[in-house]
């Protein structure tokens, strides 16, 4: 009976310029396997074009290869070489084993020469060392590849695969602005300088119907959202400067050990290691503008910052059906005080199409609901145990000799920003030059810095002082911190709830699934929220 044999190929990138092309592999695994008697068939044939090596779990054509191998769907696999397979060293061996021990799949490995069925050719040396020099490769290219992208942006490159909207790319690979789109980051700038808010400006673009960057370049059918205006507005690009080498990847050991799999992450290299190459380009707005700007939405972020203090649960909503985060919003219901709620920040930022879970829950209900379940499950489960160190820390808080110096702080830093909102309102109407409310606002901000420091350390102070309790006080102190009506201020239970509280998940239906910090598996809320009937997206 002839044998179903299925191929898997991968390259680097989509080019079929390259020697190792998918086609020229689909071909030379064709070739060997009419060779050798085996059957060879379309469907059996896993393309993993344009990935990478290194990334075995995140190549869909991989898993679905398993899928189909662990149903018998073939026999034996063909791959052109050992680097195809794969270019980790665990993630070859641990495949390897599992085709070949528990599928039963016999591996051919054309340019090695390596086939596990056949005595002499299937030894484990031979795939070790080309496993090992595949893996050692591969951090060599990556290496070289990193050091030529330094290299390119100091020459004034730009090396990101997408082109900064408002820019084109010219045949020197530097940046130049686009006739159609550089015209709109100007606009952005100046709707932003007098007065309107981000969502505004994504609305008045949408409204014109003008096209975003993904549309602009990729026809992909996008709408303008106030993230979106923010990244412009902070972009250093558009007064001439490139910056390049701002983030690297690292393993997140915190997320790693707690599902029990590697997590890589982005993280800012320190801005020491940044490439910064002033006047790369031509610029499209001015620097005094750009600067403006970023005093600008440094005032308004800090004003944000304390109008939303008083939700407890910022951080932690979660939407069950996209995935992205719950905001809470609010209004005044006719003559009565006003009432906040829960929703998909998606249908709130976008409208109702943008996700199907439209329901919007009672914040109150929600907090009191999730508070007495955090009540029930420190009272009932044992697994919190391993944060009672910091549960010492939390539930000691209280008032210190500091406290009279940080209410001082406060008043102070809140004059300061009262003073930086009327150099803003100065320069929109014009009162006095320019270089004058500029430099008043560098000296208010670098005196709110200097006030928010001394207001941090007194914080540090505060916790480092907090005496510590036993464990039957620690015990009572968890239930009664999380209980709504105990007098705790908000800055303490938020610093609580960080300690314990993974995410909250609610679902289209109402239905709160509570995730606790050592524990896998959620805890779902007995009583359903109150829902609202109120439109939340247009």
């Amino acid at each position: 009976m002839i044998k179903r044999a299925a191929i898997y190929v991968r390259v680097s990138t989509d080019s079929d310029t390259q020697r190792d092309s998918p086609a020229n592999q689909i071909a030379t695994c064709q070739e060997h396997a009419e060779r050798i008697q085996l059957k060879t068939d379309p469907s059996l044939i896993y393309n993993d074009a344009g990935i990478s090596g290194t990334e075995m779990t995140h190549r869909n054509e991989v898993q679905r290869m398993l899928v189909d191998a662990r149903a018998g769907r073939f026999e034996v696999i063909l791959f052109t070489a050992i680097s195809r397979f794969s270019r980790d060293l665990s993630d070859a061996f641990n495949t390897k084993k599992r085709l070949e021990q528990v599928y039963g799949i016999r591996l051919i490995s054309i340019e090695e020469g390596y086939d596990s069925a056949i005595e002499g050719r299937n030894s484990e040396m031979i795939f070790t060392v080309h496993a090992m020099l595949a893996a050692y490769k591969s951090k060599e290219m990556s290496r070289a590849i990193q050091r030529g992208l330094r290299q390119s942006a100091r020459r004034g490159r730009h090396i990101g695969n997408i082109t900064p909207y408002g820019y084109l790319k010219d045949g020197a690979k530097k940046l130049v602005p686009d006739p159609q789109t550089a015209p709109i980051v100007r606009e952005i700038f100046d709707m932003y300088l007098t007065g309107k808010g981000t969502k505004e400006i994504a609305n008045t673009l949408n409204h014109r119907q003008v096209p975003t960057a993904l549309k602009h370049q990729y026809q992909k059918n996008t709408a303008w959202q106030a993230s979106t205006v923010n990244a412009i507005l902070r972009h250093e690009v558009y007064v001439g400067t490139l910056i390049a080498h701002k983030r690297t990847t690292m393993h997140d050991i915190e997320k790693s050990r707690r599902i029990d799999l590697p997590v890589k992450r982005l993280q800012f290299r320190s801005e020491d290691d940044w490439i910064v190459i002033p006047h790369a380009h031509p610029p499209i707005i001015r620097q005094d503008r750009f600067d403006l700007a970023q005093h600008l939405m440094k005032f308004k972020a800090r004003n944000k910052s304390v109008k939303q203090s008083a939700n407890l649960l910022a951080g932690f909503l979660r939407c069950a059906s996209c995935g992205g985060s719950m905001i809470v919003t609010g209004r005044k219901k006719r003559e009565r005080e006003r009432y906040k709620y829960v929703v998909c920040s998606k249908v709130k930022r976008i409208n109702k199409a943008a996700c199907d879970n439209h329901s919007a829950t009672n914040y109150d209900t929600l907090s009191e609901m999730i508070f007495a379940v955090l009540n029930r499950k420190f009272q009932e489960d044992s697994g919190w145990l391993q944060f009672q160190q910091s549960r010492r820390e939390i539930a000691s808080l209280g008032v210190d000799r500091s406290e009279q110096r940080m209410q001082a702080l406060k008043m102070q830093i809140s004059i300061n920003r009262k003073e930086q909102k009327r150099n803003l309102e100065a320069f929109r109407r014009g009162i006095f030059p320019t270089a004058l409310i500029e430099e008043s606002q560098r000296n208010l901000i670098d005196q709110e810095r200097i006030l928010q420091s001394e207001m941090n350390r007194l914080l540090e102070k505060k916790i480092e002082q907090a005496p510590t309790s036993s464990e039957d006080t620690v015990s009572l102190g968890a239930a009664l911190l999380f209980t709504p009506s105990t007098p705790y201020d908000d800055s303490t239970l938020r610093l609580a709830l960080r300690q314990v509280l993974d995410r909250v998940v609610i679902d289209r239906d109402g239905s709160v699934h509570v995730y606790f910090l050592w524990s896998p598996s959620s805890t779902v809320c007995a009583d359903s929220p109150l829902r609202l009937d109120d439109d939340i997206g247009e």
